[in-house]
């Protein structure tokens, strides 16, 4: 089902959401589009005078998602039971996204042999740099991981980008393992780095 736009009510420049419902009902979710709109005098017939206009409509997603993860990723729409898998390094467009309305769900299930879930709202007026924190079990503890979220909002629409802040490249050949730094175990290195400031002030002096 179309939604009619009233020319006459536009301004040049103007950017706007239209929805377009569905027809049947049944779990099918509207889709939404970026509208701007271009407006330009012309002549009428051959009176010379520009009392005529020509309106241009450029319709965009509102959102597209792109993942630059070397894995794949898939995604859910609250209250939708659709999953779309988003290849490494490709995008796609969230035509079913109402951005300050929809909670989005990242499925990210290739990584250290676990299935990584995460969700959060689409808002209408995002950061450009944000965390995409992610979740897992593993036995009876709760891990976490977070992902960085770039979004870059000039194009007619939101380009969210998804990545990941720092990479180790293991090329010694060799099984290496980390862990994140407790705040403990971070306190108790300044207090050693502090010590070590004033010894070595102290063999200055």
């Amino acid at each position: 089902e179309f939604r009619r736009v009233l020319f006459r009510s536009v301004k040049a420049g103007s950017m706007g959401v239209i929805s377009c419902q569905p027809s049947k009902t049944g779990g099918t979710r509207a889709v939404y589009f970026n509208v701007k709109v271009e407006v330009e005098d012309i002549e009428f017939e051959s009176t010379g005078h520009k009392s005529a206009k020509s309106y241009t409509l450029h319709l965009h997603p509102c959102a597209v998602f792109r993942n630059l993860l070397p894995y794949p990723v898939s995604y859910t729409l609250e209250g939708s039971e659709e999953k779309v898998t988003v290849a490494a390094g490709d995008k796609v467009p969230v035509l079913n996204a109402q951005l300050g309305e929809t909670i989005m769900e990242l499925q990210l299930s290739q990584y250290l042999g676990k299935e990584w879930n995460g969700r959060r709202l689409l808002e209408s007026k995002p950061e450009e740099l944000s965390i995409w924190s992610f979740e897992t079990t593993d036995g009876t503890n709760i891990v976490t991981m977070d992902l960085g979220l770039h979004c870059q909002k000039d194009l007619g629409y939101q380009l969210l980008s998804l990545y990941c802040p720092y990479w180790m490249v293991n090329k010694s050949g060799r099984l290496l393992t980390y862990k994140k730094q407790s705040s403990k175990e971070k306190g108790s290195m300044k207090e050693k780095s502090k010590d070590k400031d004033k010894n070595k002030q102290a063999a200055d002096d």
